[in-house]
Protein backbone atom coordinates (compact mmCIF):
# COMPACT_ATOMS: atom_id res chain seq x y z
CA UNK A 1 0.00 0.00 0.00
CA UNK A 2 2.62 2.20 0.79
CA UNK A 3 4.62 1.56 -2.27
CA UNK A 4 0.63 2.44 -4.30
CA UNK A 5 1.18 5.99 -2.49
CA UNK A 6 4.31 6.82 -2.99
CA UNK A 7 4.16 6.07 -6.93
CA UNK A 8 1.05 7.71 -7.02
CA UNK A 9 2.77 10.71 -4.90
CA UNK A 10 5.25 10.77 -7.94
CA UNK A 11 3.31 10.35 -10.49
CA UNK A 12 1.28 13.51 -9.36
CA UNK A 13 4.31 15.37 -8.85
CA UNK A 14 5.56 14.76 -12.15
CA UNK A 15 2.22 15.90 -13.28
CA UNK A 16 1.99 19.24 -11.96
CA UNK A 17 5.15 19.60 -12.73
CA UNK A 18 5.07 18.86 -16.19
CA UNK A 19 1.95 21.06 -16.34
CA UNK A 20 3.61 24.63 -15.76
CA UNK A 21 5.80 26.82 -17.95
CA UNK A 22 9.64 26.86 -16.98
CA UNK A 23 12.22 29.52 -17.64
CA UNK A 24 14.56 28.32 -20.25
CA UNK A 25 18.36 28.43 -18.93
CA UNK A 26 21.10 30.54 -20.40
CA UNK A 27 23.95 28.67 -22.18
CA UNK A 28 26.42 27.98 -19.53
CA UNK A 29 30.24 27.04 -19.59
CA UNK A 30 31.65 23.79 -20.37
CA UNK A 31 31.49 21.90 -16.91
CA UNK A 32 29.23 24.56 -15.13
CA UNK A 33 25.84 23.41 -14.11
CA UNK A 34 22.41 25.47 -15.10
CA UNK A 35 21.43 27.62 -12.36
CA UNK A 36 18.15 28.77 -11.26
CA UNK A 37 17.09 31.21 -8.67
CA UNK A 38 13.95 33.32 -7.50
CA UNK A 39 11.71 34.33 -4.85
CA UNK A 40 8.12 34.56 -4.57
CA UNK A 41 6.36 36.74 -1.71
CA UNK A 42 4.04 39.91 -0.78
CA UNK A 43 5.36 43.21 0.02
CA UNK A 44 4.27 45.01 2.52
CA UNK A 45 2.70 47.47 0.60
CA UNK A 46 0.83 45.24 -0.98
CA UNK A 47 -1.95 44.51 1.38
CA UNK A 48 -4.28 42.51 -1.21
CA UNK A 49 -1.35 40.57 -2.64
CA UNK A 50 -1.82 37.06 -3.50
CA UNK A 51 1.88 36.61 -4.21
CA UNK A 52 3.88 37.08 -6.99
CA UNK A 53 7.15 36.31 -8.41
CA UNK A 54 9.57 39.30 -6.79
CA UNK A 55 13.15 37.97 -8.65
CA UNK A 56 14.65 35.32 -11.10
CA UNK A 57 17.47 34.73 -12.24
CA UNK A 58 19.03 31.88 -14.54
CA UNK A 59 22.62 30.75 -14.98
CA UNK A 60 24.59 34.24 -15.69
CA UNK A 61 27.73 36.05 -15.29
CA UNK A 62 26.95 37.76 -11.40
CA UNK A 63 29.05 40.51 -10.07
CA UNK A 64 32.17 39.03 -8.79
CA UNK A 65 31.09 35.46 -9.92
CA UNK A 66 27.92 35.90 -7.69
CA UNK A 67 24.26 35.47 -8.46
CA UNK A 68 21.45 36.46 -6.44
CA UNK A 69 17.67 37.80 -5.93
CA UNK A 70 16.38 39.90 -3.32
CA UNK A 71 13.82 42.00 -2.05
CA UNK A 72 12.44 43.94 0.74
CA UNK A 73 9.51 42.86 1.87
CA UNK A 74 8.74 45.00 5.56
CA UNK A 75 10.54 45.99 7.99
CA UNK A 76 11.18 42.65 10.77
CA UNK A 77 10.85 43.12 14.96
CA UNK A 78 14.27 44.60 15.58
CA UNK A 79 13.67 47.25 12.80
CA UNK A 80 15.67 45.70 10.20
CA UNK A 81 14.72 44.92 6.43
CA UNK A 82 12.56 41.92 6.32
CA UNK A 83 14.41 39.95 3.11
CA UNK A 84 13.26 37.34 0.74
CA UNK A 85 16.79 36.27 -0.53
CA UNK A 86 18.09 33.73 -2.81
CA UNK A 87 22.24 33.32 -3.95
CA UNK A 88 25.27 31.56 -5.33
CA UNK A 89 27.76 31.44 -6.58
CA UNK A 90 28.04 31.15 -10.71
CA UNK A 91 29.36 27.81 -10.81
CA UNK A 92 26.50 26.88 -8.21
CA UNK A 93 29.06 25.52 -5.94
CA UNK A 94 27.93 27.67 -3.03
CA UNK A 95 24.67 29.02 -2.23
CA UNK A 96 21.95 29.92 0.52
CA UNK A 97 18.32 31.38 1.15
CA UNK A 98 17.20 33.44 3.46
CA UNK A 99 13.56 34.53 4.28
CA UNK A 100 12.11 37.03 7.15
CA UNK A 101 8.32 37.87 7.81
CA UNK A 102 7.46 40.96 8.29
CA UNK A 103 6.72 42.12 11.97
CA UNK A 104 4.01 44.48 12.99
CA UNK A 105 1.39 44.84 9.95
CA UNK A 106 -2.10 43.29 9.43
CA UNK A 107 -3.40 41.60 6.19
CA UNK A 108 -6.61 41.79 4.72
CA UNK A 109 -6.71 38.78 2.88
CA UNK A 110 -3.61 36.02 2.53
CA UNK A 111 -0.34 35.75 3.76
CA UNK A 112 2.80 38.12 4.55
CA UNK A 113 6.17 36.64 3.44
CA UNK A 114 7.67 35.06 0.92
CA UNK A 115 9.97 32.02 -0.23
CA UNK A 116 13.16 31.69 -1.55
CA UNK A 117 14.25 28.99 -4.47
CA UNK A 118 17.36 27.42 -5.24
CA UNK A 119 17.78 24.73 -8.24
CA UNK A 120 21.01 23.70 -9.33
CA UNK A 121 21.51 20.73 -12.30
CA UNK A 122 24.03 19.11 -13.44
CA UNK A 123 25.56 16.21 -15.74
CA UNK A 124 28.70 13.87 -14.85
CA UNK A 125 29.96 10.78 -16.44
CA UNK A 126 31.39 7.98 -14.15
CA UNK A 127 34.95 7.25 -14.77
CA UNK A 128 35.45 5.09 -11.57
CA UNK A 129 33.70 2.25 -10.07
CA UNK A 130 34.44 4.43 -6.84
CA UNK A 131 33.25 7.79 -7.68
CA UNK A 132 31.93 9.76 -5.04
CA UNK A 133 29.69 12.97 -5.37
CA UNK A 134 29.42 14.57 -1.65
CA UNK A 135 27.71 17.94 -0.17
CA UNK A 136 28.26 19.58 2.98
CA UNK A 137 25.58 21.49 4.19
CA UNK A 138 26.98 24.03 6.99
CA UNK A 139 24.35 26.23 8.14
CA UNK A 140 20.41 25.60 9.08
CA UNK A 141 18.07 27.76 11.22
CA UNK A 142 14.50 28.18 11.32
CA UNK A 143 12.65 30.30 14.12
CA UNK A 144 9.13 31.20 15.23
CA UNK A 145 8.12 33.76 17.87
CA UNK A 146 5.10 34.99 20.01
CA UNK A 147 5.03 37.79 22.35
CA UNK A 148 2.25 35.90 24.37
CA UNK A 149 0.39 39.61 25.49
CA UNK A 150 -0.46 39.95 21.91
CA UNK A 151 -2.05 36.58 21.34
CA UNK A 152 -1.66 34.48 17.74
CA UNK A 153 -3.38 36.80 16.46
CA UNK A 154 -5.09 33.94 13.47
CA UNK A 155 -7.65 34.98 10.80
CA UNK A 156 -10.74 33.20 11.19
CA UNK A 157 -10.35 29.56 10.10
CA UNK A 158 -6.81 29.50 9.65
CA UNK A 159 -4.95 27.72 12.46
CA UNK A 160 -1.47 27.80 11.55
CA UNK A 161 -0.59 31.46 11.29
CA UNK A 162 2.74 31.09 11.61
CA UNK A 163 5.29 28.93 9.47
CA UNK A 164 8.86 28.46 8.82
CA UNK A 165 10.29 25.90 6.31
CA UNK A 166 13.53 24.84 4.83
CA UNK A 167 13.65 21.64 2.53
CA UNK A 168 16.54 20.33 0.63
CA UNK A 169 16.58 17.64 -1.47
CA UNK A 170 18.50 15.69 -4.20
CA UNK A 171 17.56 13.72 -7.33
CA UNK A 172 19.92 10.93 -9.62
CA UNK A 173 18.72 10.76 -12.70
CA UNK A 174 20.27 8.29 -15.44
CA UNK A 175 20.89 8.17 -18.98
CA UNK A 176 17.65 7.53 -19.85
CA UNK A 177 16.86 10.22 -17.81
CA UNK A 178 15.22 7.62 -15.06
CA UNK A 179 14.99 8.91 -11.38
CA UNK A 180 17.56 6.25 -9.40
CA UNK A 181 17.85 7.74 -6.22
CA UNK A 182 17.02 10.42 -4.09
CA UNK A 183 17.43 11.94 -0.23
CA UNK A 184 15.33 14.71 1.28
CA UNK A 185 15.72 16.31 4.05
CA UNK A 186 13.54 19.29 5.74
CA UNK A 187 12.38 21.17 8.47
CA UNK A 188 8.71 22.80 9.76
CA UNK A 189 7.70 24.93 12.23
CA UNK A 190 4.34 26.55 12.40
CA UNK A 191 2.65 28.51 15.57
CA UNK A 192 -0.81 26.89 16.51
CA UNK A 193 -4.12 28.94 16.91
CA UNK A 194 -4.60 28.18 21.05
CA UNK A 195 -2.73 30.15 23.23
CA UNK A 196 -0.04 30.33 21.18
CA UNK A 197 2.15 27.52 20.72
CA UNK A 198 4.16 25.65 18.21
CA UNK A 199 5.17 22.44 16.67
CA UNK A 200 8.05 21.18 14.95
CA UNK A 201 8.37 18.53 11.98
CA UNK A 202 11.62 17.22 10.89
CA UNK A 203 12.25 15.08 7.89
CA UNK A 204 14.99 13.05 6.93
CA UNK A 205 18.59 12.46 8.24
CA UNK A 206 20.03 15.65 9.42
CA UNK A 207 20.81 15.98 13.49
CA UNK A 208 18.23 18.88 13.84
CA UNK A 209 18.45 20.59 17.46
CA UNK A 210 14.72 21.87 18.78
CA UNK A 211 14.92 24.40 21.15
CA UNK A 212 10.79 24.95 22.48
CA UNK A 213 12.12 28.53 24.63
CA UNK A 214 14.74 30.23 23.49
CA UNK A 215 14.12 33.04 24.69
CA UNK A 216 11.64 32.99 27.95
CA UNK A 217 10.13 36.07 26.76
CA UNK A 218 8.27 34.60 24.03
CA UNK A 219 6.19 31.86 23.03
CA UNK A 220 9.04 30.65 20.70
CA UNK A 221 10.70 27.81 18.93
CA UNK A 222 14.03 27.05 17.18
CA UNK A 223 15.11 24.41 15.19
CA UNK A 224 18.82 24.70 14.10
CA UNK A 225 21.62 22.34 12.48
CA UNK A 226 24.62 21.85 15.20
CA UNK A 227 27.41 22.32 12.59
CA UNK A 228 28.04 20.95 9.35
CA UNK A 229 26.59 17.50 7.73
CA UNK A 230 27.95 16.06 5.36
CA UNK A 231 26.06 13.51 2.73
CA UNK A 232 27.38 10.88 -0.09
CA UNK A 233 25.00 11.38 -2.98
CA UNK A 234 24.23 7.58 -3.88
CA UNK A 235 25.83 6.43 -7.19
CA UNK A 236 25.61 3.02 -7.32
CA UNK A 237 23.03 2.87 -10.09
CA UNK A 238 25.25 4.41 -12.12
CA UNK A 239 27.22 2.30 -15.11
CA UNK A 240 30.78 3.43 -15.27
CA UNK A 241 31.17 5.45 -18.38
CA UNK A 242 27.51 6.39 -18.30
CA UNK A 243 26.83 10.20 -18.35
CA UNK A 244 23.78 11.02 -15.57
CA UNK A 245 22.46 14.24 -13.92
CA UNK A 246 22.29 15.17 -10.61
CA UNK A 247 19.32 18.04 -9.54
CA UNK A 248 19.65 19.58 -6.16
CA UNK A 249 16.86 21.63 -4.70
CA UNK A 250 16.94 24.19 -1.73
CA UNK A 251 13.69 26.14 -0.32
CA UNK A 252 13.00 28.45 2.37
CA UNK A 253 10.10 30.24 3.39
CA UNK A 254 8.58 31.74 5.99
CA UNK A 255 4.84 33.09 6.05
CA UNK A 256 2.49 34.56 8.28
CA UNK A 257 -1.63 34.61 7.98
CA UNK A 258 -2.23 36.93 10.60
CA UNK A 259 -4.87 39.07 10.51
CA UNK A 260 -4.44 41.30 13.95
CA UNK A 261 -0.56 41.05 13.78
CA UNK A 262 1.18 42.50 17.75
CA UNK A 263 4.48 44.01 17.92
CA UNK A 264 6.31 41.02 18.54
CA UNK A 265 6.06 38.22 16.23
CA UNK A 266 7.45 36.60 13.23
CA UNK A 267 9.20 33.64 11.59
CA UNK A 268 12.58 34.11 9.54
CA UNK A 269 15.16 31.04 7.49
CA UNK A 270 18.42 30.94 7.49
CA UNK A 271 20.06 27.81 5.71
CA UNK A 272 23.54 29.51 4.97
CA UNK A 273 26.73 30.57 6.76
CA UNK A 274 25.95 32.91 10.00
CA UNK A 275 29.61 34.42 10.30
CA UNK A 276 30.33 35.49 6.53
CA UNK A 277 27.60 37.85 5.86
CA UNK A 278 25.94 38.26 2.31
CA UNK A 279 28.80 36.13 0.88
CA UNK A 280 28.36 33.28 3.46
CA UNK A 281 28.37 29.51 2.17
CA UNK A 282 25.21 27.40 1.99
CA UNK A 283 26.40 24.19 0.30
CA UNK A 284 29.51 23.00 -0.74
CA UNK A 285 30.46 20.10 -2.82
CA UNK A 286 33.32 17.50 -3.14
CA UNK A 287 33.59 15.53 -6.05
CA UNK A 288 35.88 12.51 -7.16
CA UNK A 289 35.70 10.07 -10.33
CA UNK A 290 33.61 12.44 -11.88
CA UNK A 291 33.83 14.61 -15.10
CA UNK A 292 31.16 17.35 -15.46
CA UNK A 293 29.90 17.72 -18.68
CA UNK A 294 27.38 20.18 -18.51
CA UNK A 295 24.77 18.42 -20.40
CA UNK A 296 21.76 18.10 -17.64
CA UNK A 297 18.79 16.19 -18.91
CA UNK A 298 16.35 17.36 -16.17
CA UNK A 299 15.41 20.90 -15.25
CA UNK A 300 11.96 21.87 -13.80
CA UNK A 301 9.51 24.72 -13.73
CA UNK A 302 9.18 26.47 -10.79
CA UNK A 303 5.98 25.85 -8.75
CA UNK A 304 3.51 28.79 -8.84
CA UNK A 305 2.23 29.88 -5.46
CA UNK A 306 -0.50 27.98 -4.71
CA UNK A 307 0.96 24.59 -5.62
CA UNK A 308 4.53 24.71 -4.02
CA UNK A 309 2.85 24.15 -0.17
CA UNK A 310 0.92 21.03 -2.01
CA UNK A 311 4.96 19.59 -3.07
CA UNK A 312 5.95 21.08 0.45
CA UNK A 313 3.47 18.60 1.95
CA UNK A 314 4.51 15.67 -0.38
CA UNK A 315 8.21 15.98 1.12
CA UNK A 316 7.09 13.51 3.48
CA UNK A 317 6.40 10.72 1.50
CA UNK A 318 9.24 11.52 -0.76
CA UNK A 319 11.64 11.19 2.36
CA UNK A 320 10.12 7.91 3.50
CA UNK A 321 10.43 6.60 -0.03
CA UNK A 322 14.26 7.74 -0.21
CA UNK A 323 14.72 5.95 3.03
CA UNK A 324 12.56 2.62 1.80
CA UNK A 325 14.35 2.54 -1.45
CA UNK A 326 17.86 3.59 0.75
CA UNK A 327 16.57 0.18 2.68
CA UNK A 328 16.55 -1.81 0.17
CA UNK A 329 19.91 -1.23 -1.65
CA UNK A 330 21.42 -1.89 2.29
CA UNK A 331 19.57 -4.92 2.31
CA UNK A 332 20.96 -6.71 -1.32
Amino acid sequence: MKAKKITSFLSVLAGVLASLSAAESAAASLGAPTLEISIWGIKQDDPFGVGELLNFATHVNGVNGVVEVREQIGVNTSGNPAWVIANSTEDGATFWVHVDTPNNYQRAVNYIGGRAHVDIYQSYTKDSLDAALNYTYTYANLLGYVNPEFGPGCRTGVTDCLQASMASWVEVYDSSNALVWFDTDAALIVSKFANPSFETTLIGDWPWVVDNNPYPVYVDVEAKLPGPVTQQIDLSAIELNEEFTVAYHLRGWAFDESSNVGPDRGTNVRARDPLSGDTGVGSTWDLTGLTPTNRPTVTAPIPEPSIWMTLAAGLGILAAAGRCQRGRAAGQ
